[in-house]
């Protein structure tokens, strides 16, 4: 039988079943070689077949059935349901090999779903590969957008306040942080900022109370401490240290 207990980590696009044929309980099909056959007949099944999965103890949604949609005793994809409320959470695809797969085409938009039937994550894909993905609290607000270069990040990240306003944004280089990453506070004013190259941080990082005064600032170097790290109350220094490749050189208290 084919294994399918780390299907539930995979974002699937929902839409209706095309099978019609036979119904059936997954407890009177057998698996041999890959294929599922019918116990009553021993023939190769083709229709649909409900299998109930209960991880109850992991909390209440956790229990689901599965309808599995076979073909001449393949599995080709599986569609996957809350047993509490009967609530369609997403659908799994698998090709002849048996294997699964997110999608079943190459340009296309994949889906997971909250409990009230909104988008939780909408992630578009091209020839394969992911191109972004967004994602979205249970009322229908944006709370997260992420672009990808060949599957891996690249170019923005960004976290929004349910206002819409940008919460905290980064940069990707091929799956490296790459630029700026920034943090505001909810009235838009900056809350952190820092730099990267490569994945590495480099340069000054600061730490800014919400009324734009800084309270803390650090030089890196090779992501590692390198020069100056200050400390502030009410705009005045309260500590300085000095870093060299990662190693406290010198120390002040004011």
């Amino acid at each position: 039988m084919v294994k399918i207990k780390n299907i539930l980590f995979l974002l699937i696009i929902s839409s209706s079943l095309s099978f019609t044929q036979t119904n059936i309980n997954h407890g009177l099909l057998y698996e041999e070689s890959n294929l599922l056959y019918e116990k009553s007949t021993g023939k190769l099944f083709t229709g649909i077949s409900k299998q109930i999965v209960d991880k109850s103890d992991y909390g209440p949604f956790r229990k689901m059935y599965y309808l599995n949609s076979i073909s001449e005793g393949l599995i080709t994809q599986i569609d996957i349901h809350y047993y509490k409320n009967d609530q369609f959470q997403r659908r799994v695809y698998f090709d002849s090999k048996q294997k699964m797969r997110e999608y079943s085409d190459e340009n296309e938009t994949v889906k997971e779903y909250h409990l009230n039937g909104k988008v939780k994550f909408e992630t578009k894909h091209k020839n394969g590969t992911r191109v972004n993905s967004f994602h979205y609290l249970d009322d229908g607000s944006l709370y997260g957008q992420y672009n990808y270069k060949k599957g891996f990040p690249h170019g923005y990240w960004t976290i929004f306040y349910p206002d819409g306003s940008i919460e905290y944004e980064e940069q990707y280089k091929e799956g490296e942080r790459h630029g700026t990453q920034k943090s505001f506070y909810e009235n838009g004013k900056t809350k952190s900022i820092s730099n990267y190259i490569d994945g590495k941080q480099e340069g000054w990082s600061k730490n800014f109370n919400d009324d734009g005064t800084v309270w803390m600032e650090k030089q890196y170097k090779n992501d590692e401490l390198h020069g100056i790290s200050r400390y502030y109350l009410n705009n005045d220094i309260r500590s300085e240290k000095i870093y060299k490749d990662g190693e406290l050189i010198d120390s002040k208290e004011y």
